[in-house]
């Protein structure tokens, strides 16, 4: 692979470079792409001249990094989840205030290292853009994204610079940068648009299966006399629940090849990585009194087949605020995990319906690399990739459905 150059369009005021002046600046161009500090240009050349080109060449670098640098943030500073339960990925207004925001920021940092070799100060105040914002539905949104073109990303830069290291005092001139980079962000976006509407719904499926292999009972129900605050404790249960056997790597596995599928005949190579994973159960207790009294303690075990689906329960992982695309990994459970106890007087029964809910929690980044687009970053010259985040906690629900309660 080789390093991707970029063509760019500059816009500025600035007096007319002599042949000379330029022969130069062009032969600091071409070494500036393997640089990684800021650029240097001889203290003889013309001040301005100087200025003009030690921000430019910076600029190129600088943003060409940021655009590496937020395509593995999943185009989010917000969160690089595109998946929490529910498809959610981000659509042309947050990434465009999203990554001016983040290009900005860095880009800032890039100029505040140069202005003392300048001698030159940067106002704070300049605009990045990258042109998506459109509309307030969903569907402009998307739509906007859809019609962006495929072989690269467009980034408008506009700044004022004023100094006063000249003999003439103060100097201010204003900076317009239309660049375009020739990385494949947004086509690697609408294939995994495609991926996630298509094949998203199957891992939650997939993952079904494998929470059917919890072995034990899913189901206890008891009754006691009204001594009793807990009839099924949390540790009786989960001595009874084996989920050694639930394995979601092949699940993984499976949608990895799905979205290869997708990405490979546009020469983008994918691959994933397991952040999180638990396997546990989400218990939900019910107690309720009834007459006629009873006496003693028992405590009768089911296995009833039940219903598969996500839990709101997030275990720390906090899910993006944006309006969700879809669909659903699997469909919504809500609130799984209850304890609802009940106090009894002499003379009453109490009924407790304890569910063992088999769930897997987990966390993991998809990252999908372009063979044919590299860039050169501070640690060296690696693809361009675009990498997002999925969470999805799913379980199987064991209802209290033809319990006879009554024996």
């Amino acid at each position: 692979m080789s390093v991707s150059f970029l063509n760019f369009k500059i816009g500025q005021k600035g007096n007319i470079l002599a042949f000379i002046v330029i022969a130069i600046l062009s032969l600091v161009f071409i070494l500036v792409l393997t640089r990684h500090e800021p650029l240097r240009i001889p203290k003889d050349i013309n001040t301005e001249t100087k200025v003009e080109t030690i921000t430019m060449e910076n600029i190129v670098r600088s943003v060409r990094q940021s655009i590496q640098n937020f395509s593995k943030e999943g185009l989010s500073t917000q969160s690089s989840l595109w998946v929490c339960n529910i498809f959610m990925p981000p659509v042309a207004n947050e990434i465009d205030t999203n990554g001016s925001f983040f290009i900005s920021k860095e880009l800032g940092g890039c100029l505040r290292r140069i202005t003392e070799d300048l001698g030159y100060g940067y106002n704070t105040d300049f605009n990045v853009s990258l042109g998506l914002y459109d509309g307030n539905s969903m569907q402009e949104q998307l739509d906007k994204m859809m019609s962006l073109p495929n072989d690269r990303v467009d980034v408008n830069v506009s700044f004022v610079v004023a100094g006063a290291k000249i003999e003439s005092g103060e100097r201010r001139f204003s900076n317009n940068y239309a660049l375009s980079y020739p990385y494949r962000t947004w086509h690697a976006y609408k294939k995994y648009l495609e991926w996630g509407q298509n094949y998203l719904s199957i891992l939650g499926l997939d993952i079904c299966e494998e929470l059917r292999k919890a072995k034990g009972p899913c189901l206890f129900v008891g009754k006691a006399d009204p001594t009793y605050h807990i009839l099924t404790t949390d540790d009786y249960v989960r001595s009874k629940i084996d989920l050694n056997d639930v394995n979601i790597d092949n699940a993984l596995n499976k949608q990895l090849d799905y979205l290869n599928q997708i990405m490979n005949p546009i020469s983008f190579e994918c691959e994933y990585e397991k952040i999180s994973e638990k396997k546990d159960l989400a218990i939900s207790r019910d107690q309720n009194c009834v007459t006629p009294r009873c006496s003693g303690i028992q405590i009768i075990e089911y296995d009833v087949p039940g219903a598969c689906g996500t839990q709101e329960e997030r275990h720390g992982t906090a899910c993006p605020p944006r309006e969700a695309l879809g669909p659903w990994v699997a469909p919504p459970m809500g609130t799984v995990e209850r304890n609802y106890t009940k106090s009894c007087t002499a003379g009453q029964c109490k009924i407790e319906i304890v569910g063992a809910n088999p769930y897997v929690a987990f966390s993991v980044k998809f990252r999908c690399k372009d063979t044919t687009r590299s860039i050169s970053m501070e640690q060296g010259v690696e693809p361009y990739t675009l990498q997002i985040g999925v969470y999805a906690n799913i379980v199987r629900v064991c209802p209290p459905v033809s319990i006879p309660l009554e024996k």
